[in-house]
């Protein structure tokens, strides 16, 4: 970096301090960092959050294959039918949001969480499945509620 009088003066100037403005060593979109290396753009940002984040929203899909089976004499109000539509087709989304590498893939995936959160309390209301089970389901969509979130703040400038 060349030393001017300018950056003598002001050193906000210098990309160091500033990264939020693009000068030669730094380009517009770069976190500044000390060495080429640390350098990260929001792209690989947002790709490292969604690859993680489709992991795990796999993982916990994958569960429901071990989940117990349903009350039998538990019956279920139209409600809980229109609100599991609503999660999987938000699941859906989700997936190919994080998949893509979408912007909105990430927030996608807060909504679904979310939406998950809401079917997991249904399940305890309407006792359709047991207290470890929706338990569990509270729990899990709560950590991917908790994580897409983070992933929302970390990665929105």
């Amino acid at each position: 970096m060349a030393v001017t009088p300018g950056r003598l003066e002001d050193p906000t100037k210098n990309s160091f301090f500033n990264t939020d403005e693009a000068t030669p060593e730094t380009p517009a979109g770069v976190r500044a960092g000390t060495l080429p290396s640390e350098r990260r753009t929001e792209e690989d940002a947002r790709r490292g959050w969604s690859r993680g984040l489709l992991g795990l929203w796999t993982v916990i899909m994958l569960s429901v294959l071990f989940e117990p089976a349903p009350n039998p004499h538990a019956s279920l109000p139209l409600w809980a039918g229109v609100l599991g539509f609503f999660f999987y087709t938000g699941f859906f989304t989700t997936i190919w949001g994080l998949a893509g590498n979408h912007p909105w893939g990430l927030k996608a995936s807060l909504v679904t969480a979310g939406l998950g959160l809401g079917m997991a309390a249904a399940c305890a209301v309407t006792d359709h499945h047991p207290l470890f089970w929706w338990g569990y389901e509270m729990v899990a969509m709560g950590t991917l509620f908790g994580v897409s979130r983070l992933a929302s703040s970390k990665t929105s400038s």
